[in-house]
């Protein structure tokens, strides 16, 4: 995936699919394929972080195994939010050095939870 990310041209588009239930993580530690930004009060209960444009980034013959990926991201939002609201970044590093780092951004808009649907909400639930 690294190797992959790492010749990603400018201005390319990129969709990541996977199977859940296979992981080889320890027990207890999240697939980053799973995660995606609770939202609190929102019509929606979640938003994917993306990566609107990435660039290719250049590594060394050799070192593409030592790139480490951080990501900063937050755990929740407030809604409502807005498409392209800054949610965390990504930062690649070699040798404790960040080579580049991109915003991760909200795909799509989520409006604030209203007292009628909470309401609309509460009232489909008990009819079924």
């Amino acid at each position: 995936m690294k190797m992959f990310l790492t010749r990603l041209g400018e201005g390319s588009k990129m969709v990541v699919t996977g199977d859940l239930t296979q992981t080889d993580l320890p027990d207890g530690k999240s697939s980053g394929l799973k995660h995606a930004v609770g939202v609190l009060k929102g019509t929606e209960s979640s938003v994917m972080p993306v990566i609107p444009q990435a660039q290719a980034v250049l590594i060394e013959k050799g070192k593409t195994g030592e790139v480490v990926q951080e990501f900063d991201l937050a755990a929740t939002v407030q809604a409502p939010v807005e498409k392209g609201q800054l949610l965390g970044r990504v930062y690649f590093k070699l040798n404790g050095e960040t080579l580049y780092t991109y915003d991760l951004l909200s795909d799509r808009e989520i409006p604030a939870l209203t007292f009628f649907e909470s309401f609309k909400r509460i009232l489909l639930s008990l009819c079924t």
